[in-house]
């Protein structure tokens, strides 16, 4: 078969010697070509293709965080609640304050500010006792297995919580801009920023705001609610957001019952039953791919990616894919070539490792599956790996829309390499 030469012939001239795994399948699901397809690697920002598959599939698309405020009982007719005012994390990994949507924009936001403007509306003037932050729908288990010291220093990666706003970080002013670092208690800090938002509001409490549970406190006072789950994870894996792929990840072991993170871990394989992916020996040490410890094989997200192509999730799946020259971490790649905006796809990138999980699509219904891992590279291989990732994604695009093929020695591909559509 010519594109199976075309695709050995791009990857040898790679010279990566064993440390690349290939995966493509047909859009019947039948392999095409292989390389090492069943090794365990490092998948690094493609293992959250994996945790949105769980989520969309556990939870559905349409499923909302909830975060609500709490009381022993309700405020009497002088709006005064006796006893403790508790806000109850429900895992929602967008909660923000104000500050960190103008930090952050575009990713979603469930606004902490709503919550507080509806304590107020729901009579709320004075609490005589503390301002309870209460986490306790995840265990507390603030770090993944395998996660690297730097992770938190350099903010690819915060503490996991029940309750966090603005992603885990800490927000300061330094240099008359606002600046971040890892929060050590996520919950310490969404308990204070809310304090803070209902004194703003001309909530007077009488203590000051700790991190507890108090399973008593059963009066419903007010609650907000996130984005759709569909939008989050379009934003999560597009943009390929660790904060979000983790508190999604975790959610899963909570919704299953253990929420911890091999609890999550479980949940997510249960989810995906109907999809009979190869696991064994996969690790899922986390949501986002930032462990050392995870492990997947190519054969297993190639199957990922071709199954919830065409499954009832379909729509949802192909929304949340990064889009070659067009959005997300492939909007710079393969513009001007006949691949832009039909290659969809998640990629990943550690120090030694790079990754990419995607769909190369053609006229009627035809389609490619790809998946590339590469590990153990040095900068320079793990550089050169993107475009040579490129090429593959290219010649598949060439295949399917008939067009001569133009991988040429080591060159980039051609910024004008254009077919009929």
């Amino acid at each position: 078969m010519r594109l199976r030469a075309r695709l050995d012939r791009v990857l040898r001239k790679g010279r990566y010697g064993d440390r690349v795994a290939v995966s493509v399948l047909d859009a019947d699901g039948a392999s095409v070509f292989t390389r090492r397809a069943s090794h365990l690697l490092l998948p690094a920002s493609t293992i959250k293709l994996v945790t949105a598959a769980a989520a969309l599939a556990r939870l559905g698309p349409d499923f909302r965080y909830t975060t609500s405020v709490q009381a022993v009982r309700p405020p009497n007719r002088r709006g005064v609640v006796r006893g403790d005012l508790v806000l109850v994390g429900g895992a929602d990994p967008t909660l923000g304050t104000p500050a960190f949507g103008r930090v952050e924009p575009d990713r979603p936001r469930t606004p902490l500010e709503h919550l507080a403007d509806r304590v107020q509306a729901a009579g709320v003037r004075r609490v005589t006792g503390e301002l309870v932050a209460d986490p306790t729908v995840f265990a507390h288990q603030p770090l993944a297995a395998g996660w690297l010291p730097e992770y938190l220093q350099d903010l690819d990666a915060t503490r996991a919580s029940g309750l966090t706003v603005d992603a885990g970080r800490l927000l300061f002013r330094s240099n008359g801009g606002l600046q971040g670092r890892a929060a050590r208690d996520p919950a310490a800090v969404a308990g204070r920023e809310f304090h803070a938002l209902l004194r703003r509001r001309g909530v007077d409490i009488a203590g000051d705001s700790v991190v507890a549970t108090r399973p008593g406190a059963e009066a419903a006072l007010a609650q907000v609610r996130s984005a759709s789950l569909r939008t989050i994870v379009r934003y999560m894996t597009s943009e390929s957001d660790n904060h979000l792929a983790d508190g999604i990840f975790r959610t899963l072991g909570a919704v299953g019952g253990t929420p911890t993170w091999a609890g999550s871990g479980r949940t997510t394989r249960r989810a995906l039953q109907g999809l009979d992916l190869p696991w064994s020996g996969s690790v899922l040490a986390d949501g986002s791919g930032l462990s050392r410890d995870d492990r997947l094989t190519t054969a297993l997200l190639v199957r990922l990616q071709a199954g919830m192509w065409t499954s009832n999730l379909a729509r949802p799946w192909r929304d949340a894919m990064a889009l070659a020259g067009r959005r997300g971490t492939l909007s710079g790649r393969l513009v001007g070539t006949v691949a832009e905006r039909r290659l969809y796809g998640k990629t990943g990138t550690l120090r030694d490792v790079r990754s990419l999980v995607g769909t190369v699509v053609g006229p009627a219904d035809s389609a490619w599956h790809l998946a590339v891992i590469g590990n153990r590279l040095t900068t320079a291989q793990r550089d050169r790996l993107a475009s040579t990732t490129d090429r593959l994604a290219l010649a598949l695009a060439l295949d399917l829309h008939g067009c001569p093929p133009v991988v040429r020695g080591n060159q980039r591909p051609p910024q004008r390499q254009r077919c009929p559509a």
